[in-house]
């Protein structure tokens, strides 16, 4: 169940990026979508079909991106909010606006890190065979020794 899991949530998640990358690899620049099979058509969907499940599932650390995004603002907010808080308390709340300030901000990077999160899949996924050679060669040193 939990490999099902694991291959449904990895199509769903790079669907849209290969989608992308697979119509950008096939159509001509100039008009129409006219299919071929080429290498890089056949290596995109057996990344997509087959390599990037496998290397979610032997991997599970690469399904959230190694970088979160909190804007410099979102930090400065935060702070003066602590501050005008601890010092100020009177029934007037002081750090209302500042509140609706740091609401906008971490908004704005909870879609940065979306769409982070999106490029980090698709890179995933595009070296899905190579990344998954590596994991293979790792788990067979640890066994090793």
């Amino acid at each position: 169940m939990q490999l099902l899991k694991t291959w449904g949530r990895a199509y769903c998640q790079t669907g849209l990026f290969f989608a992308l990358t697979f119509y950008s690899v096939t159509a001509p620049p100039y008009g129409p979508f006219v299919f071929k099979w080429t290498n890089v058509n056949r290596y995109f969907l057996l990344s997509y079909l087959v390599g990037y499940p496998l290397v979610m599932w032997l991997a599970p650390r690469l399904t959230q991106p190694p970088i979160h995004l909190i804007s410099l603002q979102a930090q400065v907010l935060k702070q003066l909010i602590s501050e005008r808080t601890t010092h100020n308390n009177n029934s007037r709340q002081p750090a209302l606006h500042l509140d609706r300030l740091l609401l906008r901000q971490e908004a704005t990077d909870d879609f940065m890190n979306a769409c982070l999160g999106f490029i980090w899949h698709g890179i995933l996924m595009l070296v899905a065979f190579p990344g998954l050679l590596i994991i293979l060669i790792i788990r067979l040193l640890r066994k090793i020794r």
